[in-house]
C-alpha cells in the first residue's frame, strides 16, 4: 500500500514539472533521495527507504532492495540494466524493462560504505566496484567474477575501464604516512582485468586527478602545478611532455578530466569572480571564462568530451544550489536552482541533479540563451510585513537602487545568475542567489535588530576585569569571546537566547527573551578575602601553624601554613581547623558573606611537675605491680625457709649407735 501511494506522488510531481518548468527539465522525483542516475532518457531514483523508481513518461516500474540493505549508489550499465550498490555490500542488476533484480554479495568492508568510500565504473559488460581498500570485478549479466580482486593499504579513489573492458586503471592511496598524504601521494596501477597482470604500477606524488584515453595508450596526470603526459608501453610509463598550469592546485575550487581525457578544467577565484580554466589537451591550449560572482559556498563541476562544463554553486546563506552550463560555442547560462545542497552526474546529453529531497533529469541539447533584458522587482519588508523605505539593493556587490516609500525597487537586468543583497539600518542584511530567466518579483524580509547588552558581575558586587561571554540561539553559537570588564554589546534579532559568562573558574548562564533593546546581567558566585592570623595565648605569632578549611560536609577545600593564611572563599559556612606542634588543636566556624580577618589563639599543651623533675614515663599497670609484689613475697619466704633449716641442722647432737645393734 505504501508503494502505491509513493508512486502516485511521484507521477503527479513529474507531470507538473513537465508542464510548468523550463524546456530542458525532463523529469523530477521528490522524496528522501539516496542516489539517482540517467538510463538514456529515463530517470532512475533510489530512495533511502530501499525503493528504486524508474521514470520515463511516467513511472515504468518500482522495485525494492529488500533484505540486501538500503541503496547507496545507482549507475547505468547499457544494455543490461541498472546497477545498485547497497549498504550491506550487495550488488544488484535491475532490468530496465521490469525492475527484476539479480543480486550478488561482494564481501567487502561495509564500514567503508558507511564512510562514503565507494564508486562504480562500467564498460562493455564488466563492472568494477571500489569499496574502501578493495576493488571487485564482476561480469554482466551473471554478476560472476570477471577477474581477481585487488587491494591497497588505505583506499581507492578512482577506477577507469578501457572501452573493451580488458584493462583497468586504478588510483589508490597505498599509505597512512601523514606527510605522504599531505603530498597527495598515489599508487597508479594499470592491470588486466582477468589476470591481474600489471602493465603499470608506480607511486606518484602531488596527484590531483588522472585521466586516460580510450585506447589506454596515454595517461594524463594533473599534478599540483602541471599536466604530465605519459605514454604506456612495455617498459611502463614514458614521459611525453609537461604542460604548466596558469594556477597552482591550491587555488582550485573544483577540477577534473572529461571521461575520455580530451579536456581538463578547474575553477578559481579572481577579482571577486568565479573563473573557469578549460584545457584542450589535444591542442595544448587554455581558454578562460568568467562564470559568476564569487560564491561563498561549495563549487562542484564536471566537463564532458565536447568541452561542455556544468558547475553547481552552493550558497550557504540562502541554502540554494544553482546549476550553470557553459558551452564554448554559445557561452554560459543557468539551467536551474534547487533548494538545499546538491551534486550531479553527467550522462551524454543529460545531467542528473541530486539533493537530499529531490532528483531531477535535465537535457543539455537545444538549450538556447535568452537575450532580452528582464525586469527584477524587489520589495523589502520587516519581520512584521511593513515596507522598509530607503533599503539599499546591491546586485553582485554593486549598489544599484534604494527602495521607495512603499519598500519597492525595480531594476532591469540581463538573464543570468545574480547575488541580490539587501541592507537597511537597524535590520539584519539579507543575501539571495537568484537565477534570472524571466521578469521576476522578489520579496525580501529583513529582521529587526535589537541591542543586547550582556554584563557579568559577582554576587559580592565586584566586576571581573576580564571574562568569557557566549551567546547562543537554538543551540547555535552566535558570538563567543573575551570581554573586557565583562561587558559585551551585540545586535540580535527577536527571539530567545542563552547567555553564559565564565570568570575566575565560575560559570553562570541563563535564558532571556529579546523583544526590544535588552540588558542582561549574569550574576556569578563571587569570592571574599578571608585572612586567618594564628598566635599563642601570650600574643606571639605561631609561624609553624597549619590552617585547613573544610566545607560543611567535611570536604577539605584549602590548606595553608604560617602565622597568616589568606583564602578566597565564596559565600557560605566553613569549618576552619588550626593546629601547630606543641599546641592544642582548635576549630572555628566561619560564615563568609564579606571580607573577614580572624585571629585564632592556640593554647600550649600542659606538662606535669613530675615530668619537669625528670620522672619520665607513666606508672606501670596494676597487674604488673601485683605480680612483682607476689614474686618479692615468694622470694623472701624461700630465703627465710632456707636460713631456718640451716640453723636447725647446726644445733642438733651427733647420733650414737644402739647398744643392741653394736653387740650383734
Amino acid at each position: 500500500m505504501r508503494l502505491g501511494v509513493a508512486a502516485l506522488v511521484v507521477v503527479q510531481l513529474c507531470l507538473a514539472s513537465l508542464s510548468s518548468c523550463e524546456p530542458q527539465l525532463v523529469s523530477s522525483v521528490a522524496g528522501k533521495v539516496a542516489d539517482a542516475a540517467a538510463y538514456g532518457a529515463a530517470l532512475v531514483v533510489a530512495l533511502a527507504n530501499g525503493t528504486i523508481i524508474y521514470v520515463e513518461d511516467g513511472i515504468r516500474w518500482v522495485s525494492h532492495t529488500g533484505t540486501h540493505g538500503t541503496p547507496v549508489a545507482v549507475e547505468p550499465a547499457y544494455p543490461y540494466g541498472i546497477l545498485v550498490l547497497t549498504s550491506r555490500g550487495w550488488l544488484g542488476l535491475l532490468s530496465p524493462m521490469s525492475g527484476e533484480a539479480t543480486w550478488c554479495e561482494l564481501r567487502v568492508d561495509v564500514n567503508a560504505i558507511k564512510r562514503g568510500e565507494y564508486s562504480i565504473a562500467y564498460a562493455n559488460g564488466v563492472v568494477a566496484v571500489l569499496v574502501g581498500r578493495n576493488v571487485v570485478f564482476k561480469a554482466l549479466p551473471s554478476l560472476e567474477d570477471a577477474g581477481p580482486r585487488d587491494h591497497v593499504l588505505n583506499r581507492y579513489v578512482k577506477c577507469l575501464l578501457s572501452r573493451n573492458a580488458t584493462l583497468a586503471l586504478l588510483l589508490g592511496i597505498n599509505t597512512f604516512c601523514h606527510i605522504c598524504l599531505e603530498n597527495d601521494e598515489r599508487l597508479l596501477v594499470i592491470r588486466r582485468v582477468g589476470s591481474r597482470t600489471y602493465l603499470v604500477k608506480a607511486e606518484v606524488e602531488r596527484v590531483k586527478d588522472v585521466g586516460v584515453d580510450e585506447n589506454f595508450s596515454t595517461i594524463y596526470i594533473a599534478r599540483w602545478g602541471k599536466l604530465a603526459i605519459y605514454r604506456v608501453g612495455g617498459d611502463g610509463l614514458t614521459v611525453v611532455s609537461n604542460v604548466t598550469f596558469p594556477h597552482r592546485a591550491g587555488e582550485w575550487r573544483s577540477y577534473g578530466f572529461s571521461p575520455g581525457a580530451k579536456f581538463f578544467h578547474y575553477t578559481y577565484l579572481e577579482g571577486g569572480k568565479l573563473m573557469l580554466m578549460l584545457v584542450d589537451i589535444s591542442h595544448r591550449n587554455f581558454k578562460r571564462y568568467s562564470l559568476a560572482t564569487a560564491p561563498s559556498g561549495a563549487v562542484h563541476s564536471l566537463v564532458d568530451d565536447e568541452g561542455r562544463v556544468l558547475v553547481l554553486l552552493g550558497d550557504p546563506v540562502s541554502r540554494n544550489t544553482t546549476l550553470l552550463y557553459l558551452d564554448p560555442a554559445t557561452g554560459a547560462r543557468w539551467l536551474g536552482s534547487w533548494r538545499g545542497f546538491a551534486r550531479m552526474k553527467l550522462a551524454g546529453d543529460y545531467v542528473v541533479v541530486i539533493t537530499a529531497n529531490e532528483a531531477s533529469l535535465l537535457r543539455l541539447r537545444g538549450v538556447e540563451p535568452e537575450a532580452k533584458p528582464l525586469s527584477l522587482t524587489v520589495k523589502v519588508v520587516d519581520d512584521e510585513g511593513a515596507p522598509i523605505p530607503g533599503a539599499l539593493i546591491s546586485i553582485n556587490s554593486t549598489p544599484l537602487a534604494r527602495t521607495s516609500e512603499d519598500g519597492i525597487a525595480v531594476m532591469t537586468l540581463e538573464p543570468g545568475l545574480y547575488v541580490v543583497e539587501v541592507s537597511s539600518p537597524s535590520h539584519k542584511p539579507s543575501r539571495v542567489m537568484l537565477s534570472l530567466s524571466e521578469s521576476t518579483s522578489l520579496t525580501v524580509r529583513l529582521e529587526r535588530l535589537y541591542l543586547l547588552e550582556v554584563m557579568g558581575i559577582f554576587d559580592n558586587g565586584t566586576v571581573p576585569p576580564l571574562c568569557h561571554i557566549a551567546v547562543l540561539r537554538d543551540g547555535e553559537v552566535l558570538w563567543s569571546g573575551e570581554a573586557v570588564n565583562c561587558r559585551a554589546l551585540l545586535n540580535v534579532t527577536r527571539g530567545n537566547y542563552t547567555v553564559s559568562v565564565r570568570a575566575g573558574g565560575e560559570l553562570a548562564e541563563g535564558s532571556w527573551a529579546v523583544e526590544q533593546d535588552t540588558r542582561v546581567v549574569v550574576t556569578l558566585r563571587g569570592t571574599y578575602r578571608v585572612v586567618i592570623r594564628v598566635s599563642g595565648e601570650e600574643g606571639v605569632e605561631v609561624e609553624n601553624a597549619t590552617v585547613i578549611v573544610e566545607a560543611e560536609d567535611g570536604e577539605v577545600l584549602a590548606e595553608s601554613r604560617g602565622a597568616e593564611c589568606v583564602f578566597n572563599l565564596p559565600t557560605g559556612t566553613y569549618r576552619v581547623i588550626v593546629s601547630a606542634p606543641g599546641y592544642n588543636q582548635t576549630a572555628l566556624l566561619l560564615k563568609v558573606d564579606k571580607q573577614l580577618e580572624v585571629r585564632a589563639v592556640l593554647k600550649r599543651i600542659e606538662v606535669s611537675v613530675g615530668q619537669e623533675e625528670g620522672e619520665q614515663g607513666s606508672p606501670p599497670p596494676s597487674w604488673l605491680a601485683a605480680l612483682c609484689a607476689g614474686l618479692a613475697v615468694a622470694t623472701a619466704g624461700l630465703l627465710a625457709f632456707s636460713l631456718l633449716r640451716r640453723r636447725r641442722h647446726t644445733a642438733s647432737p651427733a647420733v650414737k649407735p644402739h647398744p643392741q645393734t653394736r653387740e650383734k
